[in-house]
């Protein structure tokens, strides 16, 4: 694995925010991906009478148009994936074999795909292979960017499963108490679902290599092959849910919402820039909920103030009187958004986010969710706007918790004290991606991150209607 990046982005991302992320251009050399599409597709009906199972839309893209982006995302580049295709079949007409070849430049045929199997189909996919490590997908599987990371991050030879409490016609797995498999069969009594995907180190190649070609197999599925590599080879167990084996049109609902990743947005800017009136609007897409810490300093009981003076007093950091509160304030900000990400919400933190540690607590309890992290940066360069802006908070500083900082003193002290976004050291898994929005413009620029996806479109189209 090595990574690299172009001179012109260095300096780019160097000059706009201070910091370099390299996750986004990670890049895996030694690593060749074989996806098995040669099947017939039968048990979908319709759906595949005239087009393979690979050439299925979901979300206006192909089942592999979406695989082949997943990998491209974690930086595995199309010229090595290998698409094993058939041949036999009303399916597998000239023109899908040519819509393949639009999406990913190496095909193999299977030409024999009637009569063999996937077996067969990965053995001839072997045929383009040599010293590098494997991964074997399903053509049918479709799976969330990080497991596929987890996949190939490990440092073993690994299948994927999941547990199913309801009976399966797929390969079952058994293992041992540390993960090794022991067993892979489908007549196992086993919750545990193999989920096609495959990843064999290369130390671990030519035994398989040397299993696949054996001539008993071309007619059975890849479970007979794994059984006979076990007893030869150490293969783990990676146990996962977030992948879907595509065979009825329930399985698309449910792939469609493993596509769909979350998002999370910290606000980021100094008080009266216009943050809460931002995170409110993006708290209107579909599916998202938004908190702010006044509210949340409301519901906890903590620092009541009945002037415009006490607030200034407390708000003030100069004066030292915040620290306790604020780390339960955004201690329980960390936790709701850990707790509404887990049940498939986007969420909103609206709040200053003005030091590396508060920015740091939500990455850490949101790790494992692994959302899609956006810092949105609210900026109003007239100071007299802000001004306004404060004299108005004061007026109507009793009507509601959204005018507690409504002071001059505040806004100095929060320019005085605020920590930049290269401060933070962001876990292996972020792709951090920061907007920057005038609020008086009402203009948002794209600083860093993944323009390109679904969800920093949505984003950016909801900060474009905002009057």
């Amino acid at each position: 694995m090595s990574i690299y990046k172009s001179e012109e982005k260095l300096k780019y991302e160097i000059s706009q925010i201070g910091y370099i992320n390299t996750n986004v251009y990670i890049v895996y050399e030694k690593m060749k991906v074989i996806i098995l599409a040669a099947g017939l597709g039968t048990r979908m009906g319709d759906l595949t009478k005239d087009k393979p199972k690979c050439l299925i839309e979901l979300n206006k893209k192909t089942l592999l148009e979406n695989q082949i982006e997943l990998l491209g995302k974690i930086g595995i580049k199309n010229e090595d994936v290998f698409v094993v295709i058939g041949n036999q079949g009303e399916c597998w007409t000239e023109e899908n074999k040519e819509k393949i070849r639009k999406i990913v430049k190496n095909i193999v045929v299977n030409y024999e795909n009637a009569k063999t199997n996937n077996s067969y189909s990965l053995r001839l996919g072997f045929e383009k292979i040599d010293k590098d490590d494997v991964l074997v997908i399903d053509g049918d599987i479709i799976f969330s960017e990080d497991l596929i990371k987890r996949i190939i991050k490990t440092d073993k030879s690994v299948i994927l499963t999941k547990k199913s409490i309801k009976e399966d016609p797929g390969n079952k797995v058994i293992t041992d108490e540390r993960g090794k498999v022991l067993k892979i069969n489908r007549e196992l009594k086993s919750d545990l679902v193999y989920g096609g995907i495959l990843k064999v180190k290369k130390e671990d190649m030519k035994k398989l290599k040397k299993i696949t070609n054996k001539e008993e197999y071309y007619s059975l599925d890849l479970g007979f092959v794994l059984e006979e590599l076990i007893g030869k080879v150490d293969i783990n167990n990676l146990v996962d849910d977030k992948w879907v084996n595509i065979n009825t049109t329930e399985d698309l609902k449910k792939a469609e919402s493993i596509l769909q990743k979350n998002f999370l947005v910290l606000m980021f800017g100094y008080t009266a820039v216009g943050k809460s009136t931002i995170a409110k609007k993006i708290a209107e897409i579909p599916n998202t909920e938004v908190f702010h810490s006044a509210v949340i300093r409301k519901n906890l009981n903590l620092a009541k103030f009945k002037t415009v003076e006490e607030a200034d007093k407390f708000f003030d950091y100069r004066n030292n009187l915040r620290a306790e509160v604020d780390k339960k304030v955004y201690s329980e900000l960390a936790k709701n958004a850990g707790v509404f990400l887990n049940n498939r919400k986007n969420v909103v933190l609206d709040a200053g986010y003005f030091f590396s540690w508060q920015r740091q607590m939500v990455y850490e309890n949101v790790s494992s969710l692994n959302p899609e992290i956006f810092v949105i940066k609210v900026t109003c360069k007239d100071e007299e706007e802000i001004k306004r802006r404060l004299k108005e908070r004061a007026e109507k500083f009793k009507d509601t918790p959204f005018n507690e900082t409504p002071s001059w003193n505040t806004y100095i002290a929060t320019k005085l004290i605020t920590e930049p976004l290269e401060k933070d050291i962001f876990p292996e898994w972020i792709n951090l991606n920061i907007i920057e929005y005038n609020s008086l413009t009402k203009k948002a620029e794209f600083i860093c991150g993944d323009k390109n996806s679904e969800n920093a479109a949505r984003i950016l189209n909801t900060l474009s209607l905002i009057n």
